[in-house]
């Protein structure tokens, strides 16, 4: 039971940990492209806006994509104001901590 409790807490961190990312970006104008609760194969999800939310088989924390964090993937289809790379050192310092505050 301890275990069991120990998942389903420490998923629920990981997800407000990203929700803090997610919320940060989009208030911030910069596009995220996935959120997703869990990972491994993905179970179910659906798409609104430019986002694809969803619930990955491994419910074990989950995670948010964010075009142009990785400067080699490619964004074709964002504007270039909507990726992560080419935002303003003061956006991804807010986007990278906005995880930790929530």
């Amino acid at each position: 039971m301890n275990a069991l409790l120990t998942i389903v807490f420490l998923t629920l961190f990981v997800v407000l940990h990203e929700l803090g990312h997610f919320f940060a970006a989009r208030k911030s104008g910069v596009a995220v492209s996935e959120f997703f609760v869990g990972f491994g194969p993905k179970v179910f999800s659906f798409e609104k806006g430019n986002t694809e939310y969803g619930l990955k088989a491994i419910p074990l924390g989950g995670y948010v994509k964010i075009p142009g964090m990785d400067e080699s993937e490619d964004t074709t289809g964002y504007a270039s104001s909507e990726l992560f790379h080419n935002a303003k050192w003061t956006t991804k310092f807010y986007i990278a901590i906005s995880g930790i505050v929530v």
